[in-house]
């Protein structure tokens, strides 16, 4: 559905993504230890152009996803009722305003017994959020910006969030974490080759490469290996954005459920073609089919041109 690039927005997204951890997550050390002394790191996937309109979008995240970082998180009680009632679901208590947001995020018992083992403070865990914005564009218009020389507004956002992912990075290797906490990346990297993914994403984001998408592959990695929650948008949220889940869903079948490499293809088209993110589209506009046309996509990536037969819906 699509998500104007707002604070409101932003912060549904945000909230979202930590009640769905908070929830679906087995707690452990590590994750408390990171929640404590760090907060989570909150990383956002922009596809946007810096030709029309996607340029005031592309500023409006950059706004909506800095203030993010001033927005206070409490860990309270869940209050749903004991019997079994299918409507019944966590509800996220938001005060204050702008400039001094408080969310209050229900958590199930679990997380509780498991703080109250490991959180030695008589108050309620508190933090905040990293939040990242990178941001490629993939589209024609994100082919002419870079012709027109009109892409220095997500170079400078992609240095500024790398140099807050870089510090991020610098605290998270100093915390004590238990020596099995590793995790695969959708680069099949662990955390002992964080170090080496940061110079990778350094470099990246400092090309002048046009749709270098490179950076935005990295920063998913980084993300995974350090237990950070990630967003995907673009204009709508269906159509580049759904090439991007898309592609994302494969390369974590490549390198963490072995997936072999001759599949890789033909797994991509069938999750295009035939998967929830065509889905996405009929529940959006009642056609199921990408709002792509055949000349958009020349300029496309390869990786995120949808295969024949699933575009060309008028309606974005």
């Amino acid at each position: 559905m699509p998500q104007p690039q707002s604070p409101g927005s932003r912060l549904t997204a945000a909230v979202s993504g930590l009640v769905s951890c908070l929830w679906s997550r087995v707690p452990d050390v590590a994750f408390l230890t990171v929640l404590q002394q760090l907060g989570p790191l909150l990383q956002f996937e922009g596809l946007l152009s810096c030709y029309g309109s996607d340029a005031a979008r592309l500023s409006d995240m950059v706004v909506a996803v800095e203030d993010l970082a001033t927005v206070q998180f409490v860990l309270v009680p869940c209050s749903l009722p004991k019997q079994h009632d299918n409507d019944a679901h966590p509800r996220v208590v938001v005060t204050g305003n702008r400039c001094g947001l408080r969310v209050l995020l229900p958590v199930p018992e679990s997380l509780l017994c498991f703080l109250s083992e490991h959180h030695c403070a008589a108050e309620p865990l508190t933090f905040n959020v990293t939040p990242v914005f990178f941001n490629v564009g993939i589209n024609e218009e994100a082919t002419l910006a870079g012709r027109l020389r009109l892409e220095g507004p997500q170079h400078r956002n992609n240095l500024d969030s790398f140099h807050r992912l870089a510090e991020y990075h610098h605290r998270y290797a100093k915390l004590d974490l238990p020596a099995d906490t590793t995790r695969r990346s959708c680069c099949g990297s662990n955390r002992q080759s964080l170090s080496e993914l940061m110079e990778r994403l350094s470099k990246a984001v400092q090309s002048s490469k046009s749709k270098n998408t490179e950076t935005l592959h990295l920063a998913a990695a980084v993300t995974r290996v350090m237990g950070g929650i990630r967003f995907t948008s673009c204009k709508s949220g269906k159509d580049r954005t759904g090439m991007s889940v898309t592609l994302e869903q494969v390369n974590l079948l490549t390198t963490a459920f072995d997936l072999a490499r001759t599949e890789r293809h033909q797994s991509l088209q069938a999750m295009r073609s035939d998967g929830t993110r065509i889905l996405n589209c009929k529940k959006n506009i009642s056609v199921k089919k990408f709002a792509f046309n055949a000349m958009q996509l020349t300029m496309f990536p390869r990786d995120y041109a949808p295969p024949p037969g699933s575009y060309g819906a008028t309606a974005t």
